[in-house]
């Protein structure tokens, strides 16, 4: 479980601060601007909703893991 958690903090923590650069250095566009392209221009209904599909997102990824990590043992 250790190795598991150790490898999702990793990634998380190189998507925060590695990835933004090689996207940007590829001219590829940045995650904000994808989602100001699929959602529009911030605003106080595009915001929440944003946030909301992403705590779900991570929250399911998290769950995905922790069950495959209890099935390997």
């Amino acid at each position: 479980m250790r190795k598991m958690l150790l490898f999702f903090i990793a990634g998380f923590v190189l998507g925060i601060f590695i990835l933004p650069m090689i996207q940007k250095s590829l001219g590829f566009p940045s995650s904000a601007e994808v989602l100001e392209r699929v959602f529009g221009e911030p605003n106080a209904v595009t915001i929440p909703i944003v946030i909301l599909l992403t705590m779900l997102f991570i929250y399911l990824t998290g769950r995905g893991l922790f069950k495959q990590d209890k099935k390997e043992k």
